[in-house]
């Protein structure tokens, strides 16, 4: 099954299966599917914490697993829902850094296309994640 990948926020626009990489949802958001192991520490999220930091930091998260890993629960999951669209939620706003733009430059390095639902100008949101991915290694 071939499975098309999107990130999004909470408050956005969302397609097929709806997976959470944030340490929480919305008060009152039901989701039924998380993968934890790739939201921040709580501590990164402190407004003291600078961007490259939380980088630096964000690519050890990801070092504890593959993309490969990562894609073969989602594939499990759709294959389970019967869903061919994914969407990768957490908080910030399209245009605002967060670690889903790090989460979708780590997939597109390995190979895998990702785009960014409801971006203004989706050739801005492509130049943050490759912005995101040049600093990641």
């Amino acid at each position: 099954m071939s499975i098309q990948l999107f990130t999004s926020y909470y408050a956005g626009p969302k397609k097929g299966l709806q997976v959470s990489v944030s340490r929480r949802e919305p008060k009152g958001y039901i989701i039924s599917h998380s993968l934890k192991e790739l939201a921040p520490h709580g501590w990164m999220l402190a407004p003291h914490v600078k961007q490259f930091e939380y980088e630096k930091e964000y690519v050890k998260i990801l070092a504890k697993t593959t993309p490969e890993a990562v894609l073969t629960k989602v594939a499990d999951w759709c294959n389970f829902t019967g869903q061919k669209e994914v969407t990768f939620l957490c908080w910030e706003k399209p245009g605002d850094f967060c670690h889903r733009h790090l989460i979708a430059a780590w997939l597109m390095d390995a190979g895998y296309e990702v785009n960014e639902i409801g971006a203004v100008d989706s050739k801005k949101a492509k130049v943050e994640v490759k912005d995101a991915q040049l600093s990641l290694f």
